[in-house]
């Protein structure tokens, strides 16, 4: 019976020490807003700007491309994430790979031959470091490498 007593002691002695040293006030990171569209579309320009070496002409033509660009792909998600059949997932990821390409061929026609060849080299260097990482492919890529 005092081995019982004995056990019984040690076993609520751990159940309480692990509850006293449980994280109870966990700090949760403060949210980012969200950004809206046109921040989206000035951020990847400021990118684009950075990187290449955008003209201010240059800057202006982009930033409405990429508004329309984030005004098709927001409608599309949201349009996907309410849509309860998941036949017509294919069919969203389609017009969401088609504003990609569009928007593609839009900045492609706005940017030098130098811009292009400096932007396919980011892209190989980009692709390089990320490669084996499953990243999702972020809003400032954009692959210079097709024709015009």
């Amino acid at each position: 019976m005092k081995k019982h007593i004995q056990l019984l002691l040690v076993a609520s002695i751990v159940f309480f020490a692990t509850n006293l040293f449980a994280q109870k006030n966990k700090v949760a990171k403060p949210k980012t807003p969200k950004l809206t569209i046109e921040q989206k579309a000035t951020r990847n320009a400021d990118t684009l700007k950075a990187r290449l070496g955008l003209s201010d002409i240059q800057y202006a033509k982009v930033i409405p491309i990429n508004v329309e660009f984030f005004k098709t792909k927001e409608a599309t998600m949201k349009s996907m994430k309410t849509d309860t059949i998941a036949a017509n997932a294919s069919v969203y990821k389609e017009q969401i790979k088609t504003a990609y390409q569009t928007r593609k061929k839009a900045i492609n026609a706005i940017l030098t031959t130098a811009q292009k060849d400096a932007w396919k080299a980011w892209r190989k260097l980009h692709v390089k470091n990320t490669k084996g990482n499953k990243v999702k492919p972020s809003e400032d890529d954009i692959d210079a490498s097709e024709p015009q």
